[in-house]
């Protein structure tokens, strides 16, 4: 993941980055965005907490979804799109220029003007309303931080995330049955949360929500509070708005929460009776003495701006209807969370209101097409060219449709008009590096990638795909070191982890290899291949206690798993646990796995049977009586037991001859001359299939070896070898 981007970079070549912000985990990028030649802020986490918290990408995930389902309304800062960037989420806002609420607190912008305070109460109230009909219980993270303010003095409530991830992540899934924040903290998060007390010290307590807001509740069951914890919140806020400082002042978790759930609040501070009444109620103690929704709140609120400013009370303000843009943008944004069912009903919506959208038609293409109907995907692509045929990102999709669908010249057509449009489309140029690839262009297919990667340095599947170019060329050291890139700029990439591992593999660089596999199963300890890679190492070093656990690990994820079962069986029959192999292999059988009979067979001679003396004999038999077949499996059976034996290899090079198997038969004879190189039988049997495969010349060298040999049939050989050379 990119953590080098700075002011005045291009992300992606579309949005370029005119500020960033950063907090405790969180790092905002204000851009411009070129497409939609407007002002965002990109939110996302910090790279260090991607690399440690193995949740963090499905945490986001969840907020990114909760945040984009509340759609449009003038008081909750409008989550545009999600944007997935070199495998880390990025979360596109409305860019609120005006800044926080934080920074007009003790200013006399507030302290001095109570119908300002009262108006954003009530525009927070509305926000507040909107969010719960849409479904957000709890907020649980009020505070000036989470409450922008427009240029006309709007104010929007942000940060929705921590609501919806606390709730989904307090149920069962999380594993936790009782209601300890800090096991809860801990297991989700990976840290404690830090706390900024009112004199700006920190302290590390573990509960989710800003302490020096939350509600008595909230310190000891933040499970399971409700709307009334975020009335408590909004209260502190409140009375901060209004007299320039917080109600409390601690230095710490503990010692906020005790003022929080024992002291009343100074509201002889507060020179408005009617204001101090409304801070009274939302800070009661008991949840059922303060206002019971936002709507009883704002109306509090209401009348107390009336009495104050000697005006009518502004309308409640409703969530706009989403037009057909706004509908379009969501289709992507739930397609990019991996909800295709979501972000088609969402695409057709949008063109529903607008069936002349070209982008709604793209939203729905990518949406079949991630769901597999790809026929209806090509369909929604050609009705976007028909209303567009300038529009890049169709060409685009179009394109690595038509790879799907193993249409590689008609992807190649799409790529060159995306390309025409776009030419500074990183992936496109990466698409088709892969496409030339597949067509046999290795040339033209790294040519597309350093393209691709001179665009955008940063595009960490760019080099993972570039890597796996070069792997499949033979190339493995190059291919490790763009592996190493895609993972320096994404730590998360387990894909780039396993096929670096295996290509360091085959580099002979094993210890190197179970670290990447090591990191695969750090990402997802239920990666199967992960595991049974790293066992076949451990299997190979003759470490057979460490290969045995990986392999018992990944049959608990998958049992039916056949190359697992079989890989089992082999290092079963290593330690000669030989009835506990045959189990192994009998299910490797089952499902499948052709080589595991000849396993199964060598198991069943070493508990009682044949040895490979008897099994060879038994093969002769068979193979004088025609049974080429039957004699086969005997000798592959014999080798099992006795793969040195120089005449087993050689009956077994004779009976592929009988198959007219020639090429497989000359194997066979190498390997029993490599064992017992004055086997003058082996010789002429070599020199025959030799002559099947067309090679006189290394056939007659082969007959005048075994003549020199002693063998007499040799003569015979050689005259019919000399008459086909013309000798």
């Amino acid at each position: 993941m990119p953590s080098s981007w700075n002011v005045g970079d291009w992300i992606q070549n579309r949005w370029k980055i005119h500020r960033i912000l950063k907090g405790g985990m969180g790092v905002v990028y204000i851009v411009y965005d070129r497409d939609g030649r407007e002002a965002l802020a990109a939110k996302t986490f910090q790279d260090e907490v991607f690399a440690r918290n193995p949740l963090a990408v499905e945490r986001f995930k969840r907020e990114a979804f909760a945040w984009v389902n509340l759609d449009i309304h003038e008081n909750i800062a409008q989550a545009r799109f999600v944007e997935t960037i070199n495998g880390k989420p990025f979360l596109f806002l409305e860019y609120v220029s005006g800044g926080d609420l934080q920074s007009w607190i003790g200013t006399p912008r507030l302290t001095a003007d109570l119908g300002r305070v009262l108006q954003f109460g009530i525009q927070f109230c509305d926000g507040m309303t909107h969010a719960f009909n849409k479904g957000v219980k709890v907020h649980r993270d009020i505070k000036p931080q989470n409450c922008l303010v427009t240029e006309d003095f709007t104010l929007k409530v942000t940060d929705f995330g921590l609501a919806k991830i606390v709730e989904d992540e307090a149920d069962d899934s999380t594993g936790l049955k009782d209601n300890k924040p800090q096991g809860f903290w801990q297991r989700v998060f990976g840290h404690e949360a830090k706390v900024e007390s009112a004199d700006g010290l920190s302290q590390t307590g573990a509960t989710a929500g800003t302490p020096v807001y939350m509600s008595p509740e909230q310190f000891v069951d933040f499970k399971h509070v409700d709307v009334r914890a975020d009335i408590y919140s909004f209260g502190v806020m409140f009375f901060q708005m209004i007299a320039g400082h917080l109600p409390f002042k601690g230095r710490s978790w503990l010692e906020f929460a005790q003022l929080h759930q024992s002291q009343s609040p100074p509201t002889k501070l507060i020179p408005n009776r009617e204001a101090a009444r409304i801070i009274e109620r939302c800070l009661a103690k008991k949840p059922s003495d303060r206002f019971q929704d936002f709507s009883e709140l704002r109306a509090s609120l209401a009348s107390a701006y009336g009495s104050v400013t000697k005006l009518t009370p502004p309308a409640a303000t409703r969530g706009t209807r989403l037009d057909a843009a706004n509908w379009s943008w969501k289709s992507v944004s739930l397609w990019s969370l991996d909800m295709p069912d979501e972000a088609l009903a969402a695409a057709d919506r949008s063109l529903a209101l607008d069936a002349a959208l070209p982008a709604a038609w793209i939203a729905k293409g990518c949406a079949l097409q991630n769901l597999g109907r790809l026929e209806e995907s090509a369909t929604s692509y050609d009705r976007a060219l028909a209303l567009n045929p300038e529009s890049a990102v169709a060409w685009a999709n179009k394109d690595l449709l038509m790879k799907q669908r193993g249409d590689l010249q008609e992807g190649l057509a799409c790529q060159k008009r995306a390309l025409a449009l776009q030419p500074l489309n990183e992936k496109t140029w990466a698409n088709k590096g892969s496409a030339l690839f597949d067509l046999g262009r290795f040339t033209e297919g790294l040519e597309a990638f350093d393209h691709a990667l001179e665009l955008n340095p940063h595009y960490a599947n760019g080099w993972f795909n570039k890597g796996s170019l070069l792997q499949e060329s033979g190339e493995y050291a190059k291919a490790v070191d763009c592996y190493r890139r895609a993972v320096t700029l994404n730590p998360r990439l387990d894909y780039a982890w396993f096929r670096m591992g295996v290509a360091l593999e085959q580099l002979e660089k094993f210890e190197e290899a179970i670290h990447c596999y090591d990191r695969v199963l750090e990402l997802n300890p239920r990666d199967v291949l992960a595991l049974a890679n790293k066992g076949g190492i451990f299997q190979d070093r003759k470490q057979s206690a460490e290969a045995l656990k990986c392999l018992d690990r990944a049959l608990e994820i998958d049992r039916k798993n056949a190359t697992v079962w079989f890989n089992k069986g082999s290092l079963l029959i290593d330690l000669k646990r030989f009835k506990e192999a045959i189990a192994s292999l009998e299910e490797a059988k089952k499902l499948g796995a052709s080589d595991a009979a000849r396993g199964i067979a060598f198991c069943q001679q070493m508990v009682g049977g044949d040895g490979p003396e008897e099994l060879s004999a038994k093969a002769l038999q068979e193979l004088g009586s025609g049974r080429v077949q039957e004699a086969l499996n005997l000798l592959d059976q014999a080798l099992l037991l006795a793969p040195q034996s120089a005449r087993a290899w050689l009956n077994k090079g004779v009976c592929l001859v009988h198959l007219n198997q020639a090429q497989q038969a000359l194997e066979c004879f190498n390997k029993s001359l490599a064992l017992e190189p004055d086997l003058s039988e082996a010789w002429i049997n070599k020199g025959a299939a030799l002559g099947e495969l067309g090679k006189h010349r290394e056939a007659l060298d082969c007959f005048l070896q075994a003549k020199r040999l002693g063998l007499p049939q040799a003569d015979r050989a050689i005259a019919i070898c000399r008459k086909n050379l013309g000798l």
